[in-house]
């Protein structure tokens, strides 16, 4: 699949804290269905952009990495499984 792979999406801390996952960590890892990340956001959701990016993914499940150059929350989406 051809994407945006330098595309970042955030996660805010309740939704780390919802999926274990570390919200401050470098070179931190998430693994998560694209339709799952989407819906958690809660009231207001997503802005266009991001919904729009994650939207093409659709159930299928997302490898986001956080590497050094990334503020906290802050991914990219380095793989995508079927």
């Amino acid at each position: 699949m051809d994407f945006d792979r330098e595309f970042e999406v955030y996660t805010d801390m309740s939704q780390c804290t919802r999926f274990e996952a570390p919200y401050y960590e470098r070179d931190a890892k998430l693994v998560i269905a694209a339709s799952t990340l989407l819906a958690s956001k809660g009231v207001g959701g997503y802005d266009r952009q991001h919904t729009e990016f994650l939207d093409q993914f659709g159930a299928s499940t997302l490898v986001l990495e956080r590497t050094a150059d990334q503020g906290p929350g802050w991914w990219r989406v380095t793989e995508v499984i079927r």
